[in-house]
């Protein structure tokens, strides 16, 4: 969804009109479609200490999940992909996860001379043009 806003500036005697286009964005699935493998690719790309990049692949080992819906309850199972929502390091993942994608989305808009800001927050983002 597109938003436009009409801002009427007013600078001294003189007034300007700005267009202002907004983009909402929010990522679905976010939290479980996130790819263990690929953490320890960006957190080097990064240059993060192989300590943390330690920290975190033991933080997603061993996980295991089941699904209770009414009176069924499913036996537990293996899960090698996604963080679960509201876990303490979640916000920290979603932001190694999405400011690469967001530099290489920002530097791209720049080279077509659009200028952009991008607000984010864990998996929802607002684009500003």
């Amino acid at each position: 969804m597109l938003v436009l806003h009409l801002l009427i500036l007013s600078n001294q005697a003189r007034l300007r009109i700005i267009w202002l286009a907004l983009w909402p964005l929010t990522l679905l699935n976010f939290f479980p479609s996130l790819n263990h493998c690929l953490l320890p690719l960006i957190l080097r790309k990064a240059g993060f200490d192989p300590k943390i990049n330690c920290l975190f692949l033991n933080y997603l080992v061993e996980r295991k999940t089941w699904y209770f819906w009414n009176n069924f309850s499913s036996p537990f199972f293996n899960v090698n992909i996604g963080v679960r929502q509201g876990l303490a390091l979640s916000p920290i993942l979603s932001v190694l996860y999405l400011a690469p994608v967001l530099y290489i989305l920002k530097k791209h808009l720049k080279t077509l001379k659009i200028p952009v800001s991008i607000l984010s927050f864990v998996d929802n983002g607002l684009l500003v043009a």
